[in-house]
């Protein structure tokens, strides 16, 4: 009965390596399980994130300036070198874009307010006739894009109006 005495002891020890065994599997079970809400909450972060294709919306931009200094008769030009982002919020839902037209010449106030309302009425013609603004973010037809106009800019004694442009993501 030598070996009879060892019995209880070994089966006390796979017992106990068992029950080790599936701690550790348990463990590795939460943390694959919080890898994948982690991964889930990412993608869904960055669902959320709008993404513009800023070279397409700038082409499309320029059509509507070409058109509008055609109705208004100024030379108005786009300046792809100040074109940048002024504002986030911080899921990236939304961004305000600074897109400064280039003008002739310094313009009084009735020019100015006539040259803004032309290219108004041509971006809103734009939007309405046009389906390629889908294709300037990845949201497609979800895409809210609201054009404003802000202080007349000044850069190297040239004149240009401040279009502001708030591109939006409106959820499904």
């Amino acid at each position: 009965m030598g070996n009879g005495e060892y019995l209880p002891l070994s089966l006390e020890r796979n017992y106990y390596m068992s029950f080790i065994s599936w701690l550790i599997i348990l463990f590795a079970g939460f943390l694959y399980l919080a890898l994948r809400v982690s991964e889930i909450r990412e993608k869904q972060k960055q669902a959320q994130a709008l993404q513009l294709n800023l070279p397409t919306i700038t082409a499309d931009i320029e059509q509507v300036i070409e058109e509008s200094a055609t109705v208004s008769g100024q030379k108005l030009l786009i300046d792809s070198r100040y074109i940048r982002f002024l504002q986030s919020n911080d899921d990236n839902s939304s961004h305000l874009v600074s897109f400064p037209i280039m003008l002739s010449k310094e313009p009084d106030i009735n020019e100015e307010s006539y040259v803004q309302q032309v290219f108004l009425i041509q971006f809103n013609k734009y939007l309405a006739e046009s389906t390629t603004y889908e294709s300037w973010s990845d949201k497609g037809q979800w895409l809210s894009v609201t054009p404003q106009f802000g202080k007349l800019l000044r850069y190297n004694n040239q004149y240009y109006l401040n279009l502001g442009i708030q591109f939006s993501y409106t959820s499904k």
